[in-house]
């Protein structure tokens, strides 16, 4: 009968043992580097930074604009889609964003908030610039007013993920589509952005976004096989569009991505 302490002992551990723990570490290296790269932020930026100014390893990230003068027409094209009314639609990035931002639940309670910030900071903004009255001698002190606790919508986020609104940016016919988003684990809160860029493809009868790139913080999910067909299937299934939306967009002719606008040929 053999003895396996006394083999494990004379020739050391066997080519199984040997290849399972390469292969535990190695899944646990992976694992750790994709950890890594998900919560490693992606910088936010204005504009991209020129070649020579690129940091290396550095994901960047720029917001599409949602001005509200040059978006100010977003109602009247959202319901020609709605409608069909045949004819040619142009959508800027202000135009999307505008419509994501009125249209979501999540944009409505940035607007809120964003309302409710400002007012706060106009009435603290008035509060100092008033003069204090001066305390009558022989009177105590008056204390400070005690902070406000957080309201249950300021509190930190108790869900694993919380996504924001979705943004667009159009350059020179490449779509990007951003979701900032917060992930909360362990008693903290990390920000993550997901970023897509593509363009739009025929398939079968409907138009769908096809992303080239698509980087969850600074790990490219695109270097994964079928990740990014997996994500977009449960994108097209989410509530993330407006049902009229959706069914409307099934009736589209034709769609372009024309530099910085898409068109829909209805």
């Amino acid at each position: 009968m053999k003895n396996r302490r006394l083999e494990r002992a004379l020739y050391g551990p066997t080519i199984y043992e040997v290849t399972f723990g390469l292969l535990l570490s190695l899944a646990l290296g992976a694992g750790l580097a994709i950890v890594f790269l998900i919560f490693k932020p992606a910088e936010v930026v204005a504009e991209l930074p020129k070649e020579d100014e690129v940091k290396a390893g550095t994901v960047y990230y720029v917001a599409g604009t949602m001005d509200h003068l040059k978006g100010k027409q977003w109602m009247r094209k959202r319901q020609m889609l709605v409608d069909g009314t045949p004819g040619e639609i142009a959508l800027t990035e202000d135009d999307l964003n505008l419509m994501f931002m009125n249209g979501s639940e999540a944009g409505k309670q940035a607007m809120e908030k964003a309302a409710k910030a400002e007012a706060e900071a106009a009435a603290a903004k008035a509060a100092a610039a008033k003069p204090a009255k001066p305390n009558k001698p022989g009177s105590k002190p008056v204390a400070a007013a005690p902070a406000l606790a957080p309201t249950p919508d300021e509190q930190a986020p108790t869900d694993l993920i919380t996504p924001s609104v979705l943004n667009f940016r159009i350059r020179d016919g490449v779509v990007q589509v951003g979701l900032p988003t917060t992930i909360a684990t362990l008693g903290y809160t990390f920000p993550v952005v997901a970023q897509m860029k593509g363009t739009f493809v025929k398939q079968g009868d409907t138009f769908v976004f096809v992303p080239e790139t698509v980087m969850i913080g600074s790990l490219p999910l695109h270097r994964f096989p079928h990740a990014t067909e997996y994500m977009m299937q449960r994108a097209m299934t989410s509530d993330a569009l407006a049902p009229e939306i959706t069914a409307a967009w099934k009736k589209l002719k034709n769609v372009e991505v024309d530099g910085n606008t898409i068109k829909l040929t209805i």
